[in-house]
């Protein structure tokens, strides 16, 4: 099920690429630009989606292994703090 939902995607994120850097043509106009754009957060966004999605399907038939390391939380959280100020 991954293949099928991720190839087409990633072929409609590869084409929407080349679009945007111009390797077919020049855009005509503000409303193209505004259109890839969209194109490309909604693409990234499904995929984001479709992982979540295999994600959960792989924990509940116990095929997904947790990877435990030590962390910093002052590391986590610095970025946080970055946008508030």
């Amino acid at each position: 099920m991954s293949h099928d939902l991720r190839i087409p995607l990633n072929a409609i994120h590869g084409f929407n690429e080349g679009l945007l850097h111009e390797i077919y043509g020049s855009l005509r106009n503000q409303k193209q630009l505004e259109a890839l754009t969209h194109i490309q957060s909604s693409s990234v966004h499904l995929q984001n989606l479709i992982n979540d999605l295999l994600d959960i399907s792989a924990i509940e038939t116990e095929n997904f292994k947790l990877h435990f390391e030590k962390v910093s939380l002052h590391e986590l959280v610095k970025p946080a703090s970055i946008i508030t100020k």
